[in-house]
């Protein structure tokens, strides 16, 4: 089955038996080849036991009452007859994993927080409960009367999404063939021969032999990176990792601006080819529609994604000398993600191409080469993540989006619906790898927030601060910075009142707007011989919908342009 769980470093699989007793504590012979055989015992009539279930990340405690003898088998009939509308009819009973809580008991209600409570025990559940197996008796699990006010039973249902999943052997051999042909980019990457990509104007002057096609479009946002005037706010976002190597980011300043329906955008296509197989799953369109199908659907494609950015960080950092500094480490591996390369003849870059093998790949493999990976980085490159596994954050930029998109997860009353966004959140919040969840975007209200972190139970993760940071990167109302960026990629003459006027509207419509006044810088340098104004007002009518008409004299002899 699809799972949140992240196996850890030291879960190696055990044995079903240690010193003679196995592991569901149920007494076995301590020499091989022996045989207990069980004194006769008077016929009595059995009491039923009544065993509280959950399904694995469901709230909704129910009761199931067998006889003693009866097996685990049958329990996994009666669970399956009594949650019909729950356990899709396509999952075979036998293949239900049912698990019995060792380490820790838990408490049956509230159940509001019982999800949380649960996950708190470990980001494993081997690591707080023991599988039951088919042919074992209730009585032997259940020696005494269970107590009526704990959880006995916790439900895992089979991902029923075809084909059969591959084994952890052979997710790592896909793994790489997939960054096959990139392996000279990662080493011109690692060693600094693509740095002066960061704050070039025309990239296609800096193009080197890579063997592998990078994006030609100049991407300003990305220069000066790391010398930023609100860098002292954005160190705040990371504590306390002020120096570490950190962000995972999904979507990077996606989608600038589209110019004549040609699109010019940064950041991989990873995520929107994630969403496109999400509702190609089987599992997606369960029938009746069934909301744990779609989440067990959400979580495989989340597990992909994690597990393909670890596995491309992994491959870069091996790459890197013992002397790369964290500040240069960084830059680059936001380089990579910003302006992700395609082998030749492919039009899908590196991590849609490494995504995309992980297709057929086991959820709880995925997560768990993810753990071993984020392991052995932190680990052998202890001088680029001097934080250890506390300095990595996750950025989900443009997370407005995510927030109004696939609108069809059940709050935990039933009563209203929830985007995508939710799902995002609690994945990356239970497989404890990340340090902060940083939720970053345009139009980005506290309702969209709250919604989205609500599922978390202060409770459950007493830690969870929730911090707001507004306006990171804008200019401020009339900052002469503004002017400032403008002048360093365009040639204005003060002499020229063309030229003045443009300027006066690029601070006008789109001051305190950074990333606008980036954006349609680079539709000017893509576009020298059209009408800078005439682009300017089509560019703001684009994006409002509004047609502004404050230069009549400068448009007038101008045909209009379409953007």
């Amino acid at each position: 089955m699809d799972s949140l769980n992240v196996y850890g470093e030291d879960s190696d699989i055990q044995s079903d038996t240690v010193d003679g007793v196995d592991r569901y504590g149920v007494g076995s012979s301590p020499v091989s080849g022996s045989v207990v055989r069980d004194h006769p015992a008077t016929t009595m009539p059995a009491t039923p036991i009544r065993l509280n279930c959950v399904i694995d990340d469901e709230r909704d405690v129910f009761i199931v009452s067998l006889d003693p003898q009866e097996t685990v088998s049958d329990l996994k009939k009666q669970i399956k007859r009594e949650r019909k509308n729950r356990i899709p009819e396509r999952v075979d009973t036998p293949t239900l994993q049912l698990w019995k809580p060792s380490k820790a008991d838990i408490d049956a209600g509230p159940e509001d927080t019982l999800i949380e409570r649960i996950r708190s025990l470990g980001s494993d559940i081997s690591e707080f409960a023991a599988r039951l197996d088919g042919y074992k008796t209730v009585s032997s699990i259940f020696s005494d009367e269970p107590l009526h006010s704990q959880i006995h039973i916790i439900i895992r249902i089979p991902d029923a999404d075809s084909p059969p999943r591959l084994t952890h052997q052979q997710t790592k051999t896909i793994m790489a063939e997939a960054l096959a042909g990139f392996e000279k980019y990662f080493a011109l990457l690692a060693s600094g021969e693509l740095d002066a990509r960061l704050d070039s104007i025309r990239p296609e002057d800096k193009l080197t032999e890579l063997g592998v096609g990078l994006p030609l479009n100049p991407i300003l946002l990305l220069h000066d990176l790391g010398k930023h005037l609100d860098q002292k706010r954005i160190e705040d976002l990371f504590k306390p990792n002020t120096h570490g190597f950190c962000t995972i980011t999904f979507v990077v300043l996606r989608h600038l601006f589209n110019v004549s329906g040609s699109g010019t955008a940064s950041g991989s296509n990873d995520f929107m080819v994630a969403t496109e197989m999400l509702q190609s799953m089987s599992s997606w369109h369960a029938d009746p529609p069934d909301s744990f199908s779609k989440r067990t659907a959400v979580c495989r494609i989340f597990a992909m994604l994690l597990c393909a950015r670890f596995v491309i960080l992994a491959q870069l950092v091996k790459q890197f000398s013992a002397n790369t500094n964290i500040a240069d480490a960084r830059r680059r591996w936001v380089l990579a993600q910003v302006l992700p390369p395609c082998l030749e003849g492919h039009t899908e870059d590196l991590f849609v191409t490494v995504l995309r093998a992980f297709r057929n790949a086991d959820t709880e493999i995925m997560l768990r080469i993810a753990n071993e990976l984020w392991h052995d980085i932190t680990t052998t490159r202890k001088d680029l993540f001097p934080e250890g596994k506390k300095g990595f954050f996750i950025v989900i930029d443009e997370a407005q989006v995510a927030a109004n998109k696939l609108n069809c997860f059940p709050s935990t009353s039933g009563s209203m619906l929830h985007a995508i966004l939710r799902e995002m959140v609690q994945l990356f919040q239970s497989s404890r790898i990340f340090n902060k969840i940083i939720l970053s975007g345009t139009g980005l209200s506290m309702g969209m927030v709250g919604d989205a972190t609500g599922c978390l139970s202060a409770k459950a993760v007493p830690t969870l601060v929730q911090q707001v940071f507004s306006n990171i990167g804008c200019f401020k109302g009339q900052d002469p910075t503004q002017e400032a960026y403008i002048r360093r990629y365009l040639t204005l003459s003060d002499n020229d009142i063309s030229d003045r006027r443009l300027l006066e509207r690029m601070k006008l419509w789109f001051s305190g707007r950074y990333r606008l006044t980036a954006s349609l810088i680079e539709i000017f340098l893509h576009s020298e011989d059209v009408p800078r104004h005439r682009v300017l007002t089509s560019f703001a009518e684009r994006l409002t919908g509004f047609k502004i008409t404050d230069a009549i004299e400068v448009n007038k002899k101008f045909l209009p342009i379409w953007i």
